[in-house]
């Protein structure tokens, strides 16, 4: 989760929920082969849930967090505050 896209993949997801392929590579402003590959690396993680369907006779890819990436995106985002913190406290 640490590398740019699949944090901001993490933060559409955990704000948005459910959401579409389609939404997130134009949102992140990357490529389909680019998002493509860092959900399979969230999808191996067990991070994100990729739902394959068809919608209005036209398939449509959507995808939401897990559970466990729930609560991985939650621990990353507390420890980035942390050191963060620790940077804004020095003189």
């Amino acid at each position: 989760m640490h590398g740019a896209v699949r944090l901001r993949v993490c933060a559409m997801l955990h704000r948005l929920g459910t959401t579409e392929f389609r939404l997130l590579r134009e949102s992140l402003e990357v490529s389909d082969p680019t998002l493509s590959k860092h959900l399979r690396i969230l999808e191996a993680a067990g991070y994100v849930d990729i739902i394959k369907g068809i919608v209005d006779s036209r398939p449509r890819t959507r995808v939401q967090l897990t559970e466990s990436g729930r609560g991985a995106f939650r621990g990353h985002v507390a420890f980035l505050r942390t050191i963060t913190g620790a940077i804004n406290a020095e003189p």
